[in-house]
């Protein structure tokens, strides 16, 4: 009898562990934002030049509202926690109906334990944009500087990406990754650009008590085939970045650290009839501050990235200070990017061709957070300016001279979770059509045994704040 009942007892425990395992926890979020706004340059139209004649077309004003519906969903079971996320965006001009903009952008992500302290990501995503589309697709303090092509092109880019990271240690951590997107631009009275890139990387982390050393290699690849524009055909391009970096981050005090980083690179175009390989170094910088009263970090960079909007791989130099900070004793907060970053052609020239651009950005919001309300309201400022490249860059694609002013009245719902200070989370957004292709940093959805203390403090803080509000915004 007791074998029995042992014999029982066993198989019902193994019946609950795996009706266990088979439950899935689901959460959602859903989300929008509706504004309304002025600008002095509706479609990003370059500036006409001072010999113009009456048809070239110049920048004009206008009033628009936007429309930003999204929705997330996660499901976490034992083994896994996936999330699929759709965002849709509706730009609409009281002046200029033929430029209203729609942005589409989905995105799934799962996140596994495959072993004691081993975990493997996977993500896939998809976006449609105009590139005339306002980048206020993030918030003021994480706006970046990147070039326009100007115009109303629409871009559509797909992509896919996988990671591992593994705990050899209780300091030590390897981390793999692979990555690959398409990038198809329609382009009007001309043949559409298209772009493959794909990347993959392998890295070592050492973490002290109060540094963490990073070493890293990896490879990128971007692939553009033959393109006629206008009476001149580009060439095929399939350029090869092989690179090396070292990254050390310093917590010097609870709120104050920094991070230095360099690296090389070599590169070389493997469609060219005669290679040439160019080394090149890469180097970065930080100052970073952050604690319950804000954010704020100035960075330096300078780096080579594939570009999707040129068509070619810059060098890029870029400055940036960024912050973000709840006004005390009040529901106000502010957020701001000052930024500058100046383009050049890396292949196939000799390396360090003339600027294709030079860019200088600066956005900045007030935002207010009502008390027991499920919205946020925002008032937000940005101005955009990018100078013309140098004639000198012959055959590369040298970017236009552009200027814009927007100012734009937001408010944003979420629920269950409302929105906090800044307006980034808990928001999905549309992915912006960036001129770097970098889906490396669309992390897959952390599992519960992932999220560190802090992260653990914020979401029992907005369980106690829904359970406090009741699900009824009151």
């Amino acid at each position: 009898m007791r074998i029995g009942a042992t014999v029982f007892s066993v198989a019902a425990g193994l019946a609950w562990a795996g009706e266990a395992s088979a439950q899935v926890a689901v959460d959602w979020q859903v989300s929008g934002s509706a504004g309304i706004g002025v600008t002095d340059n509706v479609a990003n139209t370059p500036e006409p030049p001072e010999d113009a004649g009456p048809d070239v077309v110049a920048p004009q004003p206008d009033g628009f509202v936007n429309l930003s519906p999204a929705i997330e969903v996660t499901f976490e079971t034992a083994g896994a926690t996936q999330s699929v996320g759709w965002a849709f965006s509706y730009l609409a001009y009281f002046l200029h109906p033929e430029a209203n903009t729609i942005s589409n952008g989905l995105a799934y992500g799962v996140r596994a334990p495959v072993g004691p302290g081993t975990e493997l990501t996977f993500g896939l995503s998809g976006a449609q944009a105009n590139l005339s589309t306002f980048n206020l697709v993030s918030s003021a303090s994480t706006t970046p500087v990147t070039p326009t092509e100007g115009g109303d092109s629409q871009v559509f880019t797909i992509g896919v990406s996988q990671g591992l990271t593994a705990e050899v240690s209780e300091t030590v951590m390897v981390s793999q990754g692979i990555a690959a997107s398409y990038g198809h631009t329609l382009v009007a009275d001309a043949e559409d650009a298209k772009t493959y890139i794909a990347s993959g990387t392998i890295g070592v982390t050492k973490q002290l008590e109060r540094d963490a050393l990073t070493w890293s290699v990896g490879t990128d690849a971007q692939v553009t085939p033959e393109q006629v524009v206008g009476a001149v055909t580009q060439a095929e391009l399939a350029q090869i970045f092989h690179r090396a970096d070292f990254n050390w981050t310093r917590q010097w005090a609870l709120d104050w650290s920094t991070t230095l980083g360099v690296g090389a690179l070599v590169g070389y175009d493997a469609a060219a009839p005669d290679i040439e390989v160019l080394p090149h170094p890469a180097w970065r910088g930080s100052l970073n501050y952050g604690n319950d009263v804000g954010t704020a970090a100035l960075a330096y960079e300078h780096t080579v990235q594939p570009n999707l909007l040129l068509r070619q791989a810059t060098a890029n130099d870029a400055v940036t200070l960024t912050g973000a900070m709840p006004i005390p004793k009040s529901t106000f907060d502010i957020g701001a990017t000052a930024g500058y970053q100046v383009s050049r052609e890396f292949l196939p020239t000799t390396g360090f061709g003339p600027p294709l651009a030079q860019n200088v950005i600066a956005d900045a919001a007030v935002g207010y957070v009502p008390k027991s309300w499920f919205v946020r309201l925002e008032v937000r400022y940005q101005y955009a300016r990018q100078f013309a490249g140098s004639a000198e860059a012959e055959g590369a694609a040298v970017q236009p001279e552009l200027e814009r002013h927007a100012g734009i009245f937001t408010v944003e719902f979420g629920y269950p979770d409302s929105p906090t200070a800044g307006g980034a989370s808990p928001f999905v957004v549309v992915p912006a059509p960036t001129a770097n292709v970098d889906i490396m940093r669309q992390r897959a959805p952390e599992t519960e045994q992932a999220v560190d203390e802090n992260q653990r403090k914020e979401e029992r803080e907005k369980r106690e704040d829904r359970e406090r509000r009741g699900g009824s915004g009151d």
